[in-house]
């Protein structure tokens, strides 16, 4: 799997959720099948960028919107595990959110010692 196809498929599932949107419901509102939103989700497959602007103007973002935090450095690997961790978060409620990073605050102090 392409690693920058799993991370826009990260992103686009983040913004999904934050709209309240099955992938079944972003499908119809944006013309394609509903397998295809999860193929993306799941970086399956390489969507064209016709298919991408019609998913983004459904979820009422513009397609710039998906691809903010896309650009990992070649030689920084840890960039795009960082964006992976953001999306995930991105798409949980602010209450899960300070739990996880309590949790990352636990762990890194505890890493410390």
């Amino acid at each position: 799997m392409n690693e920058l196809l799993s991370i826009m498929g990260e992103r686009l599932r983040s913004l999904r959720k934050e709209k309240g949107l099955s992938q079944e419901e972003l499908a119809d509102l944006a013309n394609v099948h509903f397998t295809y939103i999860g193929k993306i989700e799941r970086g399956e497959i390489n969507a064209t960028i016709e298919s991408l602007y019609n998913i983004t103007e459904a979820l009422g973002v513009s397609i710039i919107e998906l691809f903010r935090y896309l650009q990992p450095k070649p030689d920084e690997q840890y960039t795009s595990t960082l964006t992976l961790i953001i999306n995930r978060l991105q798409s949980r409620s602010i209450e899960d959110q300070k739990k996880a990073l309590h949790l990352l605050d636990f762990v890194l102090q505890w890493k410390d010692e």
